[in-house]
């Protein structure tokens, strides 16, 4: 088809005719939600990678490093599926921009299928509006990763399947495009459930080998939707469509990547046999170093005054009442002592800034995109709320920062959770506080404030424990060793089959889960 110019950079392809989508959105979900979950694959592979969910940040047993895996990419053509990319800065746009690209390296082709990006008030930029999809050419990078962005649903607000809605529409439209990626390997990434559905019902069109990563939990696992963040109402469907959609994908999974050991027991639950299973941690992808004063100098911020900071989406996945509440605290107990400054935007910053009326030590601050790296230098503190009532590791990707960055975290989380877990790795398990504990917040901050030693101290264990652990270049290295063990899966005959683990069955460590003996 001719191609349409849709200015300043991309090129826009016409795409796929109203029937042809409604047949999409209609074939994806007829077996996936009513029928066996049976995976095309066969039974998946037991090799030296199945259980390295043990030793955290490490490369896995066997793993011989990124030449090995590299050379098993050379000569096949990957399909990466996700809803964020790059330029977009919000949620796991960075990580899937990374992992594009180093799968260029090597590969003799690499497709993006991701949703358009979208505007600070959730709008669609104008030059994605002229059809279903936009291919754009290889500007992001030297490896040149063919993008291709699909338009979806993007309810303005709740309603009644809206939800829904904006998750089918992004499956609908991926497995209608990648019907034109063939694919020697399949990439997906979650959160993003219907990213995950659409890898894969396509790796089973392509007979391909999938991969999922889970880097954090997808929406409507943790309570919440994901284009509102208000609690899920459980009489509408999106709550039961999003888990259905991760469960089909990963129980089609060659292999399993997950952001935090804590995700082991989920995904056993969901049916993943044990030694599909590794570890991929988020890396750090901000520079690390930056001096407290000079940070400031830039920033404009007082140079003598003692701020905590919390960076990241002010929504129901992060608990900012609590650390609201904490100031309201240390304005009785220690009036002018601290100052809380909470970065970002979200659902939930307009009642915080309510919440916040009167409040003195309270600043809020608009997303700082660029400048996030001088933020988090200039804080004596750094912050993290977790409501119980979300899912595991919602600040995983937040933390990794908070650590490289240098300095203290003071966390109100649980103290069974991941990002408590990461904190003891860290060295900083003493600055753990339960959720939603205000006064334990406010404890903690006036405690780091009178020692400037543990401060030191903190913060230097914080960033020995980034360059050792959360590194790009050894994340990656496992990101190839597992993309191998997929490869070489998916060459082995099938033997077996995947079903739905029977109601109250035990899980461990030793007993795959839906496997034909």
């Amino acid at each position: 088809m001719p191609a349409q110019q849709a200015p300043p950079r991309p090129s826009a392809v016409p795409a796929a005719a109203p029937e042809a989508l409604e047949a999409a959105l209609a074939a994806p979900l007829a077996a996936p939600l009513e029928g066996p979950l049976e995976g095309p694959l066969g039974t998946p592979l037991e090799g030296p990678l199945g259980a390295p969910l043990g030793a955290h940040g490490e490369a896995p047993p066997g793993a011989a490093g990124a030449a090995a895996a590299t050379a098993a990419l050379h000569g096949r053509r990957v399909l990466l599926v996700c809803t964020d990319y790059a330029p977009q800065r919000s949620g796991t746009a960075g990580y899937a921009t990374a992992i594009a690209e180093h799968l260029a390296t090597s590969a003799e082709s690499v497709t993006v299928l991701t949703a358009v990006p979208r505007r600070a008030d959730g709008g669609t930029p104008t030059a994605y509006r002229r059809g279903l999809r936009t291919v754009e050419p290889g500007w992001l990078s030297p490896e040149h990763p063919r993008v291709v962005r699909l338009r979806r649903y993007v309810p303005r607000r709740r309603g009644r399947g809206r939800a829904a809605l904006h998750e089918l529409t992004f499956l609908a439209n991926a497995v209608a495009a990648g019907r034109d990626a063939p694919a020697d390997l399949v990439v997906a990434l979650v959160p993003g459930a219907a990213a995950a559905a659409a890898a894969a019902r396509l790796a089973a069109r392509w007979h391909a080998p999938l991969v999922t990563l889970v880097l954090a939990p997808a929406t409507g696992t943790t309570g919440t939707t994901g284009t509102t963040g208000r609690p899920a109402d459980r009489a509408h469907p999106a709550p039961r469509l999003v888990p259905a959609l991760q469960r089909y994908a990963l129980r089609r999974s060659t292999q399993v990547a997950v952001g935090s050991p804590a995700f082991r027991e989920g995904l056993l639950s969901a049916g993943v046999a044990p030694e599909r299973l590794h570890l991929l941690p988020a890396w750090s992808r901000l520079p690390s170093g930056i001096a407290r004063d000079a940070a400031r100098e830039q920033l404009g911020w007082e140079p003598d005054r003692f701020v905590a900071v919390h960076a990241g989406a002010l929504d129901h996945e992060h608990d900012g009442a609590t650390l609201v509440e904490a100031a309201r605290v240390l304005s009785v107990e220690a009036p002018d002592a601290v100052e809380v400054v909470l970065v970002g935007e979200g659902s939930q910053r307009a009642a915080l800034e309510q919440q916040a009326f009167a409040v003195p030590g309270v600043r809020f601050a608009d997303p700082v995109d660029d400048d996030l790296p001088l933020v988090l230098a200039a804080a004596d503190v750094l912050l993290v709320a977790e409501p119980s009532a979300a899912g595991p590791a919602t600040a995983t990707g937040q933390l990794a920062g908070y650590l490289a960055a240098g300095r203290p975290v003071v966390a109100a989380t649980a103290a069974d959770g991941p990002t408590a877990g990461e904190l003891r790795r860290a060295g900083q398990a003493d600055l753990r506080v339960d959720g939603r504990d205000a006064p334990a917040v406010a404890a903690a901050l006036l405690g780091l404030r009178s020692d400037p030693g543990r401060r030191a101290a903190a913060g230097a264990s914080a960033a020995a424990y980034a360059r050792a652990h959360l590194g790009r270049d050894a994340a990656l290295r496992r990101l190839d060793a597992i993309v191998e063990a997929a490869l070489d899966a998916a060459a082995e005959p099938a033997v077996g089959t995947t079903h739905d683990p029977a109601p109250g069955a035990t899980l461990d460590a030793g007993t795959p889960v839906g496997r034909d003996r």
